[in-house]
């Protein structure tokens, strides 16, 4: 049941980045109403934070997942965490 959960999760995740990146392209567009920029804007600014708690999780599973003999071994994973 757990491995459905997390398949819907990262299904979810990745259609929210496809819905964000298709809310930029919007925004890129000449002639886009200031109020339908706005609207996308506000859209957008809510997958982030959604993403962003999900990435949150996500890093805590991990770091879960590499507890060994009773103390949290963190590790870097790439383009999770400072990767700019």
């Amino acid at each position: 049941m757990k491995k459905k959960q997390e398949k819907a999760n990262t299904s979810s995740f990745e259609s929210s980045l496809e819905r964000l990146q298709g809310l930029v392209s919007e925004l890129e567009q000449e002639g886009i109403t200031l109020d339908q920029a706005l609207s996308n804007f506000e859209a957008g600014m809510k997958i982030v934070g959604d993403a962003q708690e999900t990435l949150a999780a996500a890093t805590q599973s991990v770091q879960v997942l590499t507890e060994k003999n009773h103390e949290l071994s963190t590790e870097k994973l790439d383009g999770l965490e400072g990767d700019e």
